[in-house]
């Protein structure tokens, strides 16, 4: 079983709020990634915003 299936099995079971919240920390999550390769293109590039 992968990850991502476990994720959706466990998160089916909670209540609406509860799901609600486990979103909110997902994209949470995505927004921290994409602000760290954001970074990364800037440091690669040498251009600091």
């Amino acid at each position: 079983m992968t990850i991502e299936k476990i994720i959706i099995d466990k998160v089916r079971i909670l209540p609406p709020d509860k799901q609600q919240e486990a979103l909110d920390f997902v994209e949470f999550l995505l927004a921290k990634m994409q602000k760290q390769e954001l970074s990364a293109q800037e440091i690669k590039s040498g251009v600091q915003l």
